[in-house]
């Protein structure tokens, strides 16, 4: 930025000139941050729609497959099962101690 400060150099201007250079010297210390004007909604949309783009491929790599309503994109009907990662067998995984069945 640039400011130009016009004086004259008469003696009778002096009050005049001094305040001048003193809003000269104001202004040059004035800093200015542009920040862009988003509509809060819009951006807290935008977060959301990354974060659900994040999950869904997180869903994907887990072996997770989701099945879409029709007529509602993006909203899933059926979730299938993670491919299992334990060397257990569900009835192992859900029964008591040693295999056996609590009563």
């Amino acid at each position: 930025p640039l400011m130009i400060a016009c004086i004259p150099p008469a003696d009778s201007n002096f009050e005049e000139s001094l305040s001048t250079l003193k809003y000269a010297n104001r202004a040059r210390n004035i800093k200015n941050t542009p920040i862009i004007n988003r509509d809060p909604n819009s951006h807290l949309i935008a977060q959301l729609r990354k974060e659900i783009g994040w999950l869904r491929h997180f869903l994907k790599e887990s072996g997770v497959t989701l099945t879409h309503v029709p007529g509602a994109p993006g909203t899933p009907s059926y979730i299938s099962p993670p491919r299992e990662s334990s060397s257990l067998s569900p009835s192992k995984q859900h029964s008591g101690m040693g295999g056996q069945e609590e009563q």
